[in-house]
């Protein structure tokens, strides 16, 4: 899966080359990037062939930082490519593609093994390719994937284990879905994990929402959204790295929800099945009013039909850790 993703990046960039046809003074400027960017890509092949995580995370926001300028300088060309996709969607799925890789390890404490999380809420660009279809009404390639349901996130765990080469989480459906903790597969966080995470972990400075007391910093909710998503890591991210665990779309969790969860517990992961009515979700939303923004903070937790898909539903995914070894793969 890894080598795919590469081989589709650099597939991008030449499309532009071989497919766009320009007639202005940009030609040049543009074809010095495209040199620069197929030799990052390349670069970023090698780096993690090599598991040399500091110097690939240095590639990566080279590379972000080269997409948004391919971006700047596609607005003043008229370059198109095959089928009308203009030249800066390209560098949009490219940029995505690249973020599939970024994952933070997350250190343990006495109730939370470590695991990986996404810095990231699933993107619809990520969900398209693995499930082929986007359920999302607001639609954009870097925006998170939402109207989506917890059966159809824990599938797309599944579907991406799959093709990244690792045994799946879930097996059985409906309310009997079980998850195998001990694989090495994509899976939704457990209501702890996410909580301790969006706290900061081990480097949590105590803040009411995940990475500042300042709800403008963090999160897109009802204030400053417009009422719609908006691109995934655009705010300011929390101790640990991590971005839009306050807002943007609320995520769902693993756990069957119940009012009085135990906090005493090692790696609980929910009440038991005959409570099975609702799933945990945690975080704030786009569509969270200033009168509601207690729901954005890092300590209120709520569940959910996990049958119901709405505008406001997301998800991220983690991987369990049993040591740190970057990338574990």
């Amino acid at each position: 899966m890894n080598k795919a993703f590469f081989r589709f990046i650099s597939t991008a960039v030449l499309l532009c080359l071989v497919l766009c046809s320009c007639g202005n003074e940009n030609k040049k400027e543009i074809k010095r990037f495209l040199k620069n960017y197929n030799g990052m890509v390349g670069e970023m092949e090698k780096l993690k062939k090599k598991n040399n995580m500091d110097e690939f995370e240095k590639y990566v926001n080279m590379f972000i930082s080269s997409s948004q300028r391919g971006n700047r300088l596609s607005r003043l060309s008229e370059w198109t490519v095959k089928d009308g996709d203009k030249f800066s969607d390209l560098f949009v799925k490219g940029r995505i593609s690249i973020m599939l890789y970024s994952y933070i390890y997350v250190e343990g404490n006495d109730y939370v093994s470590p695991f990986y999380m996404s810095t990231h809420e699933v993107t619809q660009f990520e969900y398209q390719f693995v499930m082929d279809e986007n359920p999302s009404k607001n639609e954009g390639y870097d925006l998170p994937v939402e109207s989506v349901n917890w059966y159809n996130a824990v599938k797309f765990c599944n579907k991406l284990s799959e093709a990244r080469g690792y045994t799946p989480c879930y097996s059985g459906s409906g309310e009997n879905t079980k998850c195998d903790f001990s694989a090495d597969g994509y899976r939704l966080p457990t209501e702890n994990e996410w909580e301790w995470a969006a706290k900061g972990g081990n480097k949590s400075k105590g803040y009411k929402y995940s990475g500042s007391d300042d709800i403008k910093e963090v999160a897109w909710y009802y204030g400053n959204s417009d009422n719609e998503t908006h691109p995934v890591r655009q705010k300011k991210p929390n101790e640990l790295g991590i971005y839009d665990m306050s807002g943007n779309v609320r995520e769902w969790c693993w756990d069957i929800y119940s009012k009085n969860r135990p906090t005493n517990i090692k790696n609980y992961t929910g009440a038991s099945p005959e409570d099975y009515r609702y799933r945990v979700y945690r975080g704030g939303s786009w569509g969270n009013w200033d009168s509601f923004l207690a729901s954005c903070e890092v300590s209120h937790r709520y569940g959910d039909d996990p049958n119901y898909g709405i505008l406001i539903n997301g998800f991220r995914v983690v991987r369990s850790a049993k040591e740190h070894s970057a990338w574990d793969d």
